[in-house]
């Protein structure tokens, strides 16, 4: 699926999935937010494209993807996120992976992602 870049004056994303797997944008030190939930399939994939093209185009900062909730991503899903981090990467800015699953990371290997899931640092530091 292509990520089409829209304007930064463009309207907010709108939903097409359910609402328990809809992508949360939100704002950290430094960083931009996007929270993933539930299913990442083919009933989110567009909104999740939305989404990411409209944070790259209106935001300076890198992007964290958050899969601590996501319950399953397939493949097209992984490919608009790689595709988001090649966007990202061509202005110099970061796209990382927090929080994967034992099986999101599995799947992150076969794209070559491992390296951008977000380390964290021990407790007590």
């Amino acid at each position: 699926m292509a990520l089409t870049m829209p304007s930064p004056r463009a309207a907010s994303p709108r939903w097409e999935g359910g609402p328990s797997s809809r992508p949360e944008v939100y704002r950290e030190a430094g960083c931009t937010v996007v929270a993933l939930h539930g299913d990442v399939d083919t009933t989110v994939r567009r909104a999740l494209s939305r989404v990411l093209a409209s944070v790259i185009a209106s935001r300076t900062d890198d992007v964290v993807v958050d899969l601590a909730d996501a319950t399953f991503i397939d493949i097209g899903a992984l490919r608009t996120l790689a595709t988001g981090r090649h966007l990202l990467g061509q202005q110099g800015r970061e796209l990382t992976f927090r929080s994967p699953s034992r099986l999101a990371t599995h799947v992150l290997w076969m794209f070559e992602l491992t390296g951008s899931i977000e380390r964290q640092e021990p407790a007590g530091r």
